[in-house]
């Protein structure tokens, strides 16, 4: 019985391994086709690339903002973007939506091939009023960096 047990395990690790092979090989070009941050907003999302050194969003921006618009709404923050970049905060890269008094920000991974850019929405950092216009409540880690005087700084975390 213990053959059989041994079997039946080792066949289903087989096939669970060549499924997840065959998922990994998916074109890269076509794994980001697939990506629309309307649908699902994911831990990660394909957000942009280097172009000529410089880190360029390639998404469509509106879709971008109304998804996290959404997001955030889903969470009882209110915000309406204007404007969404990726801007250079020290050595770190981060997705920043800009509104009236409003500023939200994402760190920015860089894929291992060091040209695509990922939005990582783990950790979302949404500030007000003053903080809004600084270089404060930015992601770190698993926590948002502290507004320096007035305004406020809501981390909201995603999974």
């Amino acid at each position: 019985m213990n053959k059989l047990k041994y079997f039946v395990v080792s066949i289903a690790v087989i096939i669970s391994a060549a499924f997840i092979y065959s998922c990994a090989k998916e074109n890269n070009s076509n794994a980001k086709a697939n990506i629309d941050p309307k649908v699902e907003l994911r831990a990660t999302n394909y957000i942009g690339e280097f172009i000529n050194g410089l880190p360029v969003i390639t998404v469509n921006e509106n879709d971008m903002i109304s998804a996290w618009e959404t997001f955030l709404s889903n969470q009882d923050i209110e915000a309406d973007f204007t404007t969404v970049a990726i801007e250079q905060y020290g050595s770190e890269y981060y997705v920043v939506a800009r509104g009236n008094s409003v500023k939200s920000t994402r760190k920015v991974i860089i894929d291992v091939n060091g040209t695509d850019l990922i939005g990582d929405v783990t950790v979302t950092c949404t500030s007000t009023g003053a903080c809004a216009t600084s270089t404060k409540c930015v992601p770190t880690g698993m926590t948002c960096t502290a507004c320096d005087g007035s305004g406020t700084c809501s981390k909201t975390v995603s999974n």
